[in-house]
């Protein structure tokens, strides 16, 4: 009962705080929705900046070795297992950086092709980007999806779960491929679609990939706050 007042209270409290601000920036149209359904309040949409290298190699020359790759936080929402289930199944080498509460019970899910690589220097993740053939990404209602756009920087298509922001940039055939349903047979569909693709559709997926990274630069970031900031001055509403 106690923890059903405290809860109550803190939601009380949270949307009160939510009818105080002036404006609410959003960080993604699903976290627009959001804002909409809970706070009842209208957003403007600004996608936070992600660090991407500045260059990365060139897709017509790089030839990526080390299979598939996701880089994320071991916790159930991540849906973890089920990247490594598929990759059990069709015995795809697949290396996971990150570390968190569900590590345990995914290193006894894992099959031989798995490899846990933990927490990495940018250095190592660097290299790491630049070896995998592919991100797979199966979290459900992510807002945003900073990780995603970080292996879309180094030229990495992605294959993920058609959910919360994630549909906003990844764009399926193009600079990636989604699939529908979490579950494993979903997930080794678009697998097999991304292994069928010849090379030449493999680097025009990399260079798009790249391109839709470029979109969320600290630059157009600054850019589009700045613009935001401006709009309301001028509008006289600050």
């Amino acid at each position: 009962i106690y923890g059903y007042i405290v809860n109550h209270f803190l939601r009380i409290w949270d949307f009160s705080s939510s009818q105080r601000a002036d404006f609410l920036i959003a960080n993604s149209e699903e976290t627009k929705k959001r804002i909409e359904k809970f706070y009842r309040r209208d957003s403007t949409v600004i996608y936070p900046p992600v660090n991407i290298p500045k260059k990365t190699v060139n897709p017509l020359t790089r030839k990526p070795n080390n299979g598939f790759l996701t880089v994320s936080r071991l916790a159930k929402a991540k849906h973890i297992d089920v990247l490594i289930k598929a990759a059990n199944k069709l015995k795809l080498n697949l290396k996971i950086v990150g570390s968190g509460r569900d590590e345990e019970r995914l290193k006894q899910l894992a099959g031989t092709t798995v490899e846990f690589l933990g927490n990495l220097t940018d250095a190592q993740l660097k290299k790491t980007y630049l070896n995998a053939k592919a991100f797979l990404f199966a979290s459900r209602d992510e807002e945003f999806g900073i990780a995603v756009v970080e292996a879309m920087g180094y030229g990495l298509p992605v294959i993920a779960y058609k959910s919360g922001g994630i549909p906003e940039y990844v764009i399926d055939g193009k600079n990636g491929l989604l699939f529908d349903s979490l579950v494993t047979s979903s997930l080794i569909d678009k697998i097999k679609e991304f292994e069928r693709l010849n090379s030449k559709q493999i680097i025009e997926m990399r260079k798009e990939a790249r391109k839709t990274a470029e979109k969320f630069s600290e630059e157009n970031f600054k850019k589009n706050i700045l613009n935001f900031v401006k709009s309301k001055i001028n509008a006289g509403t600050t």
